[in-house]
This record gives structure tokens, C-alpha cells and sequence, in this order.
């Protein structure tokens, strides 16, 4: 999770300052994967934190914060934008998020009694037809 919130302060960071469209470009191209990863090891993390009993209202909780931040995020960053030019909204992702990288590495223990999956493991689910 916290290497995901850095690559997606570096990019917004990297946003900011850039002058190019194609850096700005090549920027969202590195904070859309980091995305991903930490919606999906944010799931992770809230089901395994909450333990059995609270497993979907802690995912219920993970999934409708997403909502409302989606919900209201995005208009407020294009109001942000209206009132502070088009860097602005990269300015509060990158800051936001590099606050959040700092909270998470500080209360969000590292879990110790389970071994880390391999690479492999990852890329063997795929072949599920299911998936």
C-alpha cells in the first residue's frame, strides 16, 4: 500500500511541475497501476485487519469510501482546477496521498505471520477459466 501511495504522489508530483502534455501523459500512466494496487491491497489489508466476523462490513466500508471519493472527487478537483489552474488538483492528489502513505506506514502494522505470495502464484490465478 505505501509503495503503491508513493508512486502515486511521485506521478501527480511529477504532473505538477511537468510543462509537457507527454510528461503529464506518461505521469497518469504511472499513477493508474498504483491505483489499482492500492484499491486491491487496501482490500486485502481491511478484510484481514477486520478478521472474520467484520470481513464485509470492513470491504463495505473500503468500497464506499472509494464511492464517495469518486463521487465527490472528481467535481471538486475540476471546481480546484476552475479556481487554481490545471496544476492545483495534482498538488492536493500528490499531498493527500503522500499524507496518506505517512498515516498508513505509521498505524498500519506489518504482518508478519504470513508468507508473501510469489510472482507466479499472482499470474497462476489467470489461468482459472472462471476468472
Amino acid at each position: 500500500m505505501l509503495l503503491a501511495l508513493v508512486g502515486f504522489a511521485l506521478g501527480h508530483l511529477v504532473a505538477a511541475l511537468s510543462s509537457s502534455f507527454a510528461l503529464v501523459l506518461a505521469a497518469r500512466v504511472v499513477t493508474a497501476p498504483a491505483t489499482g494496487t492500492f484499491w486491491c491491497v487496501g482490500a486485502s489489508v481491511a478484510t484481514t485487519a477486520a478478521g472474520p466476523a467484520a470481513t464485509s462490513r470492513a470491504l463495505g466500508m473500503l468500497l464506499g469510501g472509494l464511492t464517495v471519493v469518486t463521487v465527490a472527487g472528481v467535481p471538486l478537483g475540476a471546481w480546484l482546477g476552475q479556481l487554481s489552474g490545471w496544476r492545483g488538483p495534482f498538488w492536493v492528489l500528490a499531498a493527500l496521498s503522500a499524507g496518506a502513505a505517512a498515516v498508513i506506514g505509521r498505524y498500519i502494522p506489518a504482518d508478519e505471520r504470513r508468507e508473501a505470495p510469489s510472482v507466479r502464484a499472482g499470474f497462476a490465478v489467470l489461468r482459472d477459466v472462471r476468472i
